[in-house]
């Protein structure tokens, strides 16, 4: 009996259902002109592969200090790896020097803020956490 409960535990504490916010958006300065990225660039930005936006401004990508679910989630459905992969490729690309890592914020808050005071800031946050000094330019739907 316990072994299943354990089970059922670890099962559900790996669901995307546990994660908590559902959707998650990323988020740019009302005033970046840039209207919209597709997955691929979202990626290509977080993973320190692009240093600019597709018009040419440069990018900032603001990343949660914590593993917090909202960034477990995010790396997750963006690339469907798991936070200690993702955290294994910024240690070799640092130990390589080949990028910089993402600012680092404490909470959504954070993010917004920065977004909000930065043209070039890129984060993400929870859907029901957008206000109106960031502009969605793209969404993540959590998988059912």
């Amino acid at each position: 009996m316990n072994r299943c409960r354990l089970l059922l535990i670890a099962l559900l504490l790996g669901s995307p259902l546990c994660w908590g916010g559902g959707d998650i958006v990323v988020v740019v300065n009302p005033h970046n002109p840039v209207p919209a990225l597709s997955r691929g660039e979202v990626i290509d930005l977080y993973m320190g592969r692009l240093r600019q936006f597709p018009d040419g401004q440069g990018v900032a990508p603001v990343d949660y200090v914590a593993e917090l679910p909202i960034k477990t989630a995010f790396y997750y459905q963006l690339t469907r790896r798991s936070l200690a992969q993702i955290n294994a490729y910024w240690a070799r690309l640092l130990f390589n020097g080949s990028a910089r890592p993402p600012l680092q914020a404490e909470s959504a808050r954070d993010v917004i803020k920065a977004v909000a005071t930065d043209r070039a800031a890129i984060g993400y946050i929870y859907a029901n956490e957008v206000t109106d000094s960031v502009k969605v330019v793209a969404r993540l739907t959590a998988d059912p």
